[in-house]
């Protein structure tokens, strides 16, 4: 169908997904031809940044694992700026985390501890976020809950107070009977 429409983004995403199923089988070259067309086929079509960081990320894995490190150190630092200009932070790490990864291959272990570095503090910052944020929630709820029971002891006070002023009219009235 996209080939007789002519729809020249619909046949790059159908080679991107036809390239990463046939990655997830370990069919890794054939893979590789569908996520290389689709690849190419970015330079023919304005993709948005997010459609060209995931078929680069599937084609430098599929590179790494057909032994290609070169192209896909290549894919991976391209995934990295395009995440990184989009602040896109599951991106970075994992375009840092695939850089380590095949820099490790290439035996490169200079660039590849300096990647992984730069993903483990990605990973600890986030982690570090998640928790402030935890604590902060934990707080808000623990300061809400503590305000919910003063108000309730101020309106148990309150309802105290009214029965006490009535049983003192009620005394009064009492009184002022007998007197």
């Amino acid at each position: 169908i996209n080939a007789s429409f002519g729809d020249l983004s619909g046949r790059m995403i159908e080679k991107k997904l036809k390239g990463s199923l046939l990655y997830s089988q370990g069919k890794y070259a054939m893979a590789l031809i569908n996520l290389q067309e689709a690849y190419n086929m970015k330079i023919e079509n304005e993709l948005f940044s997010h459609d060209l960081m995931s078929i680069a990320a599937n084609l430098g894995k599929t590179e790494l694992k057909t032994g290609l490190e070169d192209s896909a150190i290549v894919h991976f630092r391209l995934v990295n700026k395009l995440a990184s200009r989009s602040n896109y932070i599951a991106g970075v790490l994992e375009a840092n985390m695939l850089l380590a990864e095949a820099f490790q291959q290439n035996n490169k272990l200079d660039s590849a501890y300096k990647y992984f570095k730069h993903y483990s503090y990605l990973k600890d910052s986030i982690l570090t976020f998640k928790k402030e944020k935890t604590v902060m929630e934990l707080s808000a709820r623990y300061d809400a809950e503590k305000r919910e029971q003063q108000i309730k002891n101020l309106q148990a006070d309150q309802q105290i107070f009214a029965y006490q002023l009535e049983l003192k009219n009620k005394t009064i009235d009492q009184q002022k009977l007998l007197d």
